[in-house]
């Protein structure tokens, strides 16, 4: 039976795309149909990548893209799209940020979402999709046309401020109004196929108004806005229940475009290092040759394979991040022949599932414009792996910890598992877990497994417990009186030398006269004047301190 378990190679090991350095792959793990998610580190460089390979010809593979909150401004987090998008038959697998944005959350480049484009191109690199998940790279124009049965007429833009003489298509990423002044006529369409580019959209006309201004914008629907000339044109051909054309195109990318996001500079090309090419050609960015942590994306030489990239960065001797061209060229390592740059540093994002595997420079997601989405549409089966994480753990005597657990079908959808269905077991002596997951190490130095039960499929956390070799009571010596109490601090040393917080309630309290004074919790209260001792004892450890009283 597959396991769904994390493979642990725990081996360094070289190639001849990587001689350069050695190269610690501590995680591979298939999380789909054609999915693959790998965590790699390589320490004489400080480099933590996050990776996916994408097989684009698996027919349960789609790409796309999503924008923040559904609207041409505003900013989530990825983990939050990707959860919006996610639902039965359409898994969310992974997601990372996309393109550069402004202060409002508006993407620097075009976006298409779904075969909507909710933007004008600017002149820098982007990445698109076909129906046939077919990927492109390069820079785009916009050029659209109105078909109507009695003429053609040029559309100028695509959720922009209306010019004189101008058509602008607004769609519901702009908002729930076109915003427009009141010279000019306005036609609402609905969608009789569906939104594609550089293809035909075909559309039934169904609301008009002239010197109004601000149209509603309907769900899913648009709204075609003219002035001047174009208006002429608008108010003549655009009938109520009229069936129109529109032909939206962003050249020369591929036909029947469906998804696309921006990015810069194109950092790959023909399988070779275009960094500092793509600096040149696209003007930037300006840190493009400092270490940051990045974001990338690229595909194969023969576009089967789509890859996307995270670095970690900003953490001086933990993580380094990369400069552009150190990214380009570990993406050539790993087979990517076209490449292009996205948002880095604090956006830097990678999420698997629902989890964020990366390290996030200010501790958490940050906010961003847009997502890149790795979707799996394969069928939903009964649950048959189950997955107990960690794989191994270390934790020292009587500390808790909670093991999470996780279930998928043999398509890797991941289900929730039925109550009753599932229990834990333990080694022999090695502590106790509860049903919802929380293992306590009991015994001092042991070690065992930690078995998630569930039907008949089983996996199983290793767990050494770091035993503790002595304790340390403090303070060694205190004078007080009836009406201080002293507090008390149980330490232990464990076998590594690391000093462990123990609870007052692990300890075992004895004092040699009851009468001069008593333990409560973790104080000595003095109830009169002498001087005795104090005894803490953990199993076959113990400690003891003097405590004098006065009067």
């Amino acid at each position: 039976m597959f396991s769904m378990k994390t493979i642990i190679f725990l081996v360094l090991f070289a190639c001849t795309l990587w001689a350069r350095y050695e190269v610690l792959v501590d995680k591979s793990i298939n999380v789909a149909p054609g999915i693959v998610y790998k965590h790699l580190r390589v320490f004489e460089k400080f480099w933590n990548i996050n990776f996916l390979e994408i097989d684009l010809k698996n027919p349960y593979v789609k790409i796309e893209t999503v924008k923040a909150e559904n609207s041409l401004t505003g900013t989530e987090t990825v983990s939050s799209m990707a959860r919006k998008r996610s639902f039965a038959g359409h898994q969310v697998v992974a997601a990372i940020n996309a393109d550069f944005f402004d202060i409002d959350g508006v993407p620097n480049n075009v976006q298409v979402v779904q075969g909507q484009i909710l933007q004008n191109p600017t002149n820098v690199s982007t990445l698109g999709f076909d129906a046939e998940n077919h990927p492109w790279l390069g820079m785009v124009s916009f050029n659209g046309e109105i078909i109507t049965k009695n003429g053609n007429h040029s559309i100028q833009g695509i959720n922009k401020i209306r010019e004189p003489d101008e058509i602008v298509l607004y769609n519901s990423y702009y908002g729930s109004s076109t915003k427009t002044d009141r010279w000019g006529s306005e036609a609402a369409i609905h969608p009789i196929t569906p939104w594609i580019v550089n293809d035909t959209v075909w559309a039934v006309v169904t609301a008009k108004q002239s010197f109004k201004g601000d149209m509603a914008i309907p769900e899913n629907g648009a709204v075609l806005s003219a002035q001047g000339e174009a208006m002429i044109f608008l108010d003549n051909n655009a009938v109520i229940g009229d069936t129109i054309a529109l032909v939206l195109n962003l050249t020369p990318a591929l036909p029947k475009l469906v998804e696309m996001v921006g990015g810069f500079p194109k950092i790959v090309y023909q399988g070779k290092n275009w960094a500092a090419k793509g600096y040149q050609e696209e003007g930037g960015p300006v840190h493009a040759f400092q270490v940051h942590p990045r974001t990338a994306i690229g595909f194969n030489a023969d576009s089967s394979k789509f890859y996307f990239f995270t670095v970690d960065g900003r953490k001086p001797g933990v993580f380094r991040g990369m400069t552009l061209p150190e990214l380009a060229d570990v993406m050539i390592d790993f087979g990517v022949a076209y490449g292009v740059n996205l948002d880095g540093g604090g956006s830097t994002t990678f999420v698997l599932s629902t989890e964020v595997k990366n390290f996030p420079t200010e501790g958490e997601e940050r906010p961003v414009a847009a997502a890149l989405l790795a979707v799996s549409t394969a069928p939903n089966y009964s649950l048959e792996t189950i997955q107990l994480i960690p794989d191994s753990l270390e934790l020292y005597f009587t500390q808790k910890v909670k093991l999470n657990f996780h279930g998928w079908d043999q398509n890797f959808n991941p289900l929730q598992f039925k109550e009753n269905d599932f229990y834990f077991e333990t080694s022999e002596g090695l502590g106790e877990i509860n049903e919802s997951g929380w293992f306590k190490a009991n015994t001092n130095g042991a070690q065992g497994y930690v078995y998630l039960h569930y039907k008949n499929i089983v996996d199983s956390t290793f767990i050494r417990v770091i035993g503790l070799k002595k304790i340390k009571l403090e303070p060694e010596f205190s004078v007080t009186d009836t009406l201080q109490p002293i507090s008390l601090s149980v330490t232990g040393i464990a076998e590594n030398g690391k000093e462990i917080f123990l609870a007052d309630s692990l300890v075992r309290w004895v004092v040699s006269n009851p009468k001069v004074g008593a333990v409560v919790g973790s104080e000595f209260i003095g109830l009169n004047e002498g001087t005795i001792q104090l005894v803490a004892s953990l199993n076959s450890m113990r400690d003891t301190i003097t405590v004098q009283v006065k009067a």
